[in-house]
């Protein structure tokens, strides 16, 4: 359940109908509010989410969170226990044939929600210091229309909207890299999904999918206090059989982890469910 009020609503139908309640905090809203909202407006989001929050975790069987760094933040809020637990892959990622990766990074996609804390801007600034680069950006939000205006002198910039499923594998699939520089990313559910599809991803080092050591053979972590062409230009450098190696450990890797989270999934829900 997401904190906030659909998490009130599943407190008020979980108590309704006699059920286990476990709910889920996977965002860090306080750092949102930073980016968002005037210090006015985000002392008011604050007070209410914190309030909604600790109104919920505290009455949660158990609290689970995708990222270490939120354990702490539940803890205060008073949820009795915290499971840290991984994000499921949708099964057409892992059953869908896998085409492989070129020799060579030709095309590099990022694919999210056009936000703030996404850091878009820096992949149109990578974008025009690498002009042989084809940057391939699937989704939409806020920020859409300034990227755009930003990259309409850029041929080697395309804007592919929001995305089926179908069309973010295929667009996965085109590429040979992911990016995801975000400022805020609490998990970063679809690096997984392309070390699923067989390539590697540079992700900020914030994330918490870097906190699975298992899933690091497929990840290159990015560290937002350096410009992100750098990190690309190193990448660039690398032998292509250094890039190939990376991207069978990232399929390697994705498909194990998720065989993991199902089965941890599974134990939470069955421990809980009686409770």
């Amino acid at each position: 359940i997401t904190p906030g009020p659909f998490g009130l609503l599943g407190r008020y139908h979980a108590k309704r109908n006699g059920a286990a309640y476990i709910s889920a905090f996977h965002t860090d809203f306080e750092q949102l509010a930073r980016i968002y909202w005037n210090p006015v407006s985000r002392t008011f989001v604050n007070a209410y989410l914190n309030t909604a929050n600790r109104y919920i975790c505290k009455r949660s069987a158990t609290v689970l969170v995708n990222n270490s760094n939120l354990q702490k933040d539940v803890e205060n809020l008073g949820a009795p226990s915290v499971e840290i637990m991984g994000t499921p892959l949708q099964p057409l990622f892992l059953e869908k044939p896998l085409q492989s990766p070129p020799e060579r990074i030709e095309k590099i996609c990022f694919i999210g929600r056009l936000a703030p804390e996404k850091n878009t801007n820096r992949i149109i600034e990578a974008a025009r210091a690498l002009p042989d680069i084809h940057f391939l950006i699937g989704g939409d939000g806020p920020c859409r229309r300034s990227l755009q205006e930003s990259a309409q002198d850029l041929k080697n910039v395309t804007f592919s909207g929001w995305l089926t499923r179908e069309k973010l594998i295929q667009l996965i699939d085109q590429s040979s890299l992911l990016l995801l520089p975000s400022k805020i990313e609490t998990f970063g559910s679809v690096a997984l999904e392309a070390m699923a599809r067989g390539r590697p991803a540079l992700v900020s080092s914030n994330a918490g999918i870097h906190d699975w050591p298992q899933l690091a053979e497929g990840l290159f972590a990015y560290d937002q206090d350096r410009p992100l062409i750098d990190a690309l230009r190193e990448i660039l450098a690398l032998p292509a059989g250094t890039l190939q190696a990376k991207a069978e450990a990232a399929r390697t890797a994705a498909e194990a982890f998720n065989d993991q989270t199902i089965r941890q999934w599974v134990d939470v829900l069955t421990k809980y469910a009686d409770k």
